[in-house]
């Protein structure tokens, strides 16, 4: 599928790139200790360009660099399809000590329905990385997807969404966005919901000094996000003036 409109061409070439990078640098991270990190290019640019950069020349970030930040945390839980075609989750830590948390991983049709769901402890050693959760490939027939959540102290650490065929394999369907806003010190705080997978959620507005804390994001049915944006605009103005692309 090829956009012909000039706006979703250009959020298809960001969100497409950033999904791209994603899967070697979580591979390279996956198979530590032979691969022990990864840089890329690159991350700006001097000059205002068409370019594969993270950040453009104004500072502003890209899809890439959103993914990237999610991508190098210190510790990520990353599925994986292995040689039988079983779904593997493997949680790899960068951390100098030792890891001990909790890893959800949740089958789920794009319309929120739960197919299955295990809830496994996991440790680690400092610097580890270990195969957690093996789910039978067959279980992501269809439109469904993967979502695995890893909790240390109660607290959610890491979230990562997986899709075991091309993307434009599927059939997403238009999903319903509610989006909510409030007034904070030097922004607005979003909440999000919606009632159907919402895959590469890319929110805008018309004033380009806005930042985004967080963007490109996958929004999962039955869960509210909270985003905060930093803008010189109060909550009501600012409603008025958001936009929002999904694939």
């Amino acid at each position: 599928w090829v956009p012909e409109k000039f706006e979703d061409y250009v959020y298809m070439t960001q969100w497409f790139q950033a999904e791209v990078v994603k899967v070697a640098m979580e591979a390279h991270r996956r198979a530590k200790p032979y691969c022990m990190g990864t840089l890329y290019w690159q991350i700006n640019d001097c000059w205002p360009a068409i370019s594969w950069s993270s950040v453009d020349y104004y500072g502003k970030w890209k899809a890439l660099q959103y993914y990237t930040r999610r991508a190098y945390i210190p510790i990520l839980a990353s599925p994986y399809i292995d040689n039988e075609g079983n779904i593997v989750v493997k949680v790899v830590s960068d951390r100098a000590e030792c890891f001990n948390g909790v890893l959800e991983s949740i089958v789920m049709e794009f319309d929120g329905k739960v197919i299955a769901e295990q809830t496994m402890n996991c440790s680690l050693d400092a610097n580890g990385a270990e195969n957690i959760v093996k789910i039978d490939g067959k279980d992501l027939k269809g439109n469904r997807f993967l979502l695995v959540r890893l909790r240390e102290n109660g607290k959610t650490i890491c979230e990562n969404t997986f899709f075991s065929r091309y993307a434009n394999d599927y059939e997403y369907g238009k999903p319903s966005i509610n989006i909510e806003t409030v007034q904070i010190p030097d922004g607005v705080e979003l909440t999000l919901t919606s009632d159907r997978l919402a895959r590469g959620f890319y929110l805008f507005s018309d004033n380009d000094e806005d930042f985004f804390e967080d963007n490109y994001i996958d929004l999962v049915p039955g869960r509210e996000y909270k985003l905060k944006v930093r803008t010189k605009t109060t909550a009501e103005e600012f409603k008025t003036t958001i936009k929002y692309q999904t694939l």
